[in-house]
């Protein structure tokens, strides 16, 4: 899939997918609201905390995997975990369930950005302004696009999303189990970011994970 990550190109697709989920949890929020009794600031605001702690939690779970050439199966747990989200979520009438999903939601997208960003910055290095622009331009896109799929398909809209992550993440899956790591993948990964490091003349100054993905969506 990409640059000897397994999840690369994919990358890019969750990053549309990301909007897409934030979109229709805007447009679609009053009736979750209503059902479940939950204000809306409410579930945004968990989702928000999930986000915000995710990167800490996950960062080092991240790290090891990129390192070892499993971006492939921790790619995989995300976007399953983010269908298992959005297939229940349209189901759910119980507040404190429907809470610990939202919260849940939020720590997945902070597990998938985590992961996207040190694949992105890891594979590409100082020449990462290119994919990075992408990246956050299929991200407007689907934001720009949610509201119309809530309108097209009001009630199918969280099945959409759960089917599409659910097809990313058995697409990588499959790709893994016929073909196992990424072919030359050591020298893809630990040799890009390397790099930088053996062409400098002193010790380089990196920021962690967690503020990388933090000061990316700002």
């Amino acid at each position: 899939m990409g640059h000897g990550t397994g999840v690369h190109k994919i990358a890019f697709a969750i990053s549309f997918l990301r909007a897409v989920v934030w979109g229709i949890t805007g447009a679609s929020g009053i009736y979750l609201a209503k059902r479940t009794g939950v204000p809306l600031h409410v579930l945004v605001a968990v989702r928000a905390l999930g986000v915000t702690l995710g990167p800490a939690l996950f960062s080092g779970i991240v790290g090891r995997a990129v390192w070892s050439g499993n971006s492939q199966l921790l790619g995989v747990v995300g976007l399953f975990l983010m269908a298992f989200c959005e297939a229940v979520v349209p189901r759910v009438s119980l507040p404190k369930l429907m809470t610990a999903l939202f919260f849940l939601m939020g720590c997945t997208m902070a597990l998938l950005d985590s992961l996207n960003v040190t694949v992105l910055s890891t594979v590409h290095g100082k020449h990462s302004s290119l994919p990075f622009s992408i990246f956050h331009a299929v991200y407007g896109l689907g934001g720009v696009l949610a509201p119309y799929l809530v309108v097209v398909a009001p009630n199918y809209c969280w099945e959409f999303l759960a089917s599409c992550h659910g097809t990313l993440g058995l697409i990588i899956l499959l790709r893994r189990l016929q073909h196992g790591k990424p072919s030359n993948w050591k020298v893809k990964i630990r040799g890009a970011s390397n790099e930088t490091s053996l062409k400098a003349d002193g010790p380089e100054l990196r920021a962690g994970i967690p503020f990388r993905v933090m000061a990316s969506g700002l």
